[in-house]
């Protein structure tokens, strides 16, 4: 959101009447607390987000008229004077034509205020048109609530005037918890946890917890969902839960300056359990609020128990409201599946299904064909769940939504490849649309194989692919949500496309690789970051960190340099793995370099796996 601060078009008024606003808040005193629905003209008595410059709201009559001004008139004579309303007039200026009153004639139509009287100029000295305002009056637009295409605060609360005037809306909310407040010199949150001060990556205060289905075997206790929490700062960090449904909260612990720290949450079976249909669950997502920056990961299953993969979890500063799907097509009568959560209440979700995922099963306003529109409220989370032909893969289905969602891509429980009967669990969270980018380096895992699929999803229509060094396969993406399936293959590349692309990674199921199945997303290197914070988890048979880095990168991993490098070929890049040790207390580690770098985490053990990404960071805006 770009936030504009008020300007008055000095063009168009004289000197002697042009009138600064010092503050939002001051003017919006007279203003409707009826935010979002309050117009100019409604009748009772009102108030605003802020205060007027007594720091009391105006007195109404029963009809809300004001009793009492609480701007002042301008001044038109002597020196620049500040108002009762904190705006500043200046002097009339010497040789300028003046009417009557000794002001100078403005142009005919012209909008001035007077205290809360607007007035219509008529171009020879006198008014056309002049009443007075029951909820404030603004230079250049008359009788108003407040200034259009404005933020204003109202305590902890950011709104925003429409671009008539007459309405405001909530656009953020400045959580005391997470150290934020709203500033009123700019009308926007201040603070470690303010969007402008984490950027968007996975970085972030505010997350939003939801699960997906997972193979009825392990969707119980005492298999668990899991989640490690690095904090990303120099402070000690406090965290809490709140429940869906309820106001009951949870502190829950504090994490050290790049500790980490891990809990479980209980299984949501209306997400975990069966086989579809496509649902809409109330109350199924747990939010997780801290005091400062952390990275999030969710591990499904937790430990090594025969269905498992990670994902890493996206703060609601990250989220946004265009999205490109990758799961894997049905297999074994299991289906693959996508998720969507909602923080704000009236979310609009509509879904454009690819030439793949027009085989779903219907539910929740989600037709047979994959399209839909769905409303959610915050908290709730839509599930949509493949029909069980081995045909249905729901990758390259499109979601948009009027605010910004959660949207993250899996499988019940997949064999990768089809046919192969050694299925596993995936999930991933999906990388905003916007957020996505042109070019990737693709790197395999480092096992004894090196084996995995590589998948390449179209963002828009008539998408051109090419390949450093070369891939035999197509190289044109007709149609948005196409895609197009590498390998098996060990191949390390660049994919580079004319339009953003998301590139999807699968790891096989036995016997060709180390574990099994699992999911992770590529990150493009103008993504990659220059410091993670990592957990190694105990009872997996062997745990990674494989980073990527320019040729001739600084990267060191628990303070030592990391060594063991291997060119890529015909790429400028190396790759190297670190074993990460579960025995080092308290299981964390820390990853520092240079410049930006990569890094996939991966664990295995007996038919089980996880890989997921270590984290991003977006160095430009969304687009």
């Amino acid at each position: 959101m770009q936030l504009i601060r008020t300007v008055i078009d000095e063009r168009r008024i004289p000197r002697s009447r042009r009138v600064l606003a010092f503050s939002i808040v001051s003017l919006l005193g007279a203003c409707s607390d009826d935010v979002g629905t309050a117009t100019e003209g409604e009748t009772g008595s009102t108030s605003a987000p802020g205060s007027t410059s007594t720091g009391e709201p105006a007195s109404t009559t029963s009809t809300g008229e004001p009793t009492t001004s609480t701007t002042g008139s301008a001044s038109t004579t002597g020196q620049a004077s500040e108002t009762s309303a904190g705006e500043l007039t200046t002097d009339d200026v010497p040789g300028e034509e003046s009417g009557s009153t000794g002001a100078p004639i403005c142009p005919d139509g012209e909008v001035i205020c007077e205290g809360d009287t607007v007035k219509v100029c008529d171009g020879a000295g006198g008014f056309k048109f002049e009443e007075a305002c029951s909820k404030g009056c603004f230079a250049g637009y008359g009788c108003q609530i407040c200034v259009p295409n404005t933020t204003a605060c109202g305590g902890p609360t950011v709104y925003l005037c429409n671009e008539k005037g007459n309405k405001q809306t909530e656009v953020d909310y400045c959580d005391p918890f997470q150290g934020m407040e709203c500033d009123p010199g700019i009308g926007q949150c201040v603070g470690d946890c303010s969007a402008d001060a984490l950027g968007r990556s996975n970085v972030g205060c505010d997350f939003h917890l939801a699960n997906g289905l997972q193979h009825d075997l392990h969707n119980q206790e005492p298999d668990r969902t899991g989640y490690v929490i690095a904090n990303m700062g120099d402070q000690p960090i406090v965290l809490t839960l709140t429940w869906p449904g309820s106001v009951a909260k949870a502190h829950f612990g504090t994490v050290p300056p790049e500790g980490t720290s891990t809990f479980y949450l209980g299984w949501n079976e209306a997400l975990v359990a069966g086989t579809g249909p496509t649902a809409r669950v109330e109350d199924a997502a747990v939010r997780l609020r801290a005091t400062g920056p952390i990275a999030l990961n969710q591990f499904n299953t937790f430990d090594p128990t025969g269905s498992s993969d990670a994902s890493t979890v996206l703060p609601v500063t990250a989220w946004s409201d265009r999205y490109v799907v990758a799961s894997w097509a049905s297999s074994g009568g299991l289906p693959g599946f996508y998720t969507v959560t909602a923080a704000h209440d009236d979310t609009t979700i509509t879904l454009t299904p690819s030439a793949t995922g027009k085989a779903v099963q219907a539910g929740a306003g989600v037709a047979a064909d994959g399209s839909g529109v769905v409303t959610l409220d915050a908290g709730e989370v839509l599930q949509v769940v493949a029909q069980l032909d081995d045909a249905a893969d729901l990758t390259g289905t499109i979601v948009a939504a009027d605010k910004p969602v959660q949207v993250s891509g899996g499988h019940k429980c997949a064999d990768i490849p089809a046919g192969r009967e050694s299925c596993d669990h995936l999930e991933e969270a999906m990388l905003p649309l916007g957020d996505l980018a042109t070019e990737y380096l693709v790197v395999p895992p480092l096992d004894e194989s090196g084996q995995r699929i590589v998948r390449i999803v179209a963002s828009e229509d008539d998408t051109s692919l090419s390949f450093s060094p070369d891939q035999q396969v197509a190289k044109t993406l007709a149609k948005a949500g196409d895609f197009v399936d590498l390998g098996p293959t060990s191949a390390a590349f660049v994919v580079a496309a004319d339009k953003k692309i998301l590139v999807s990674q699968y790891m096989l199921g036995q016997p060709d690789a180390d574990g099994d199945p699992s999911m992770i997303l590529a990150v493009s290197p103008q993504h990659w970051r220059e410091r993670y914070v990592i957990q190694a988890l105990s009872d997996w048979t062997a745990q990674f960190a494989e980073i990527v880095a320019k040729d001739g990168a600084q990267v060191t991993f628990d303070g030592l340099p990391v060594g063991g490098w291997q060119p890529l070929a015909g790429t400028g890049y190396s790759v190297a793995r670190v074993e990460i040790d579960d025995a080092v207390p308290p299981g964390n580690h820390v990853l520092l370099a240079d410049q930006g770098v990569g890094l996939a985490v991966r664990g295995v053990a007996d038919l089980v796996s996880y890989w997921y990404p270590g984290g991003f960071e977006i160095h430009e805006p969304p687009q």
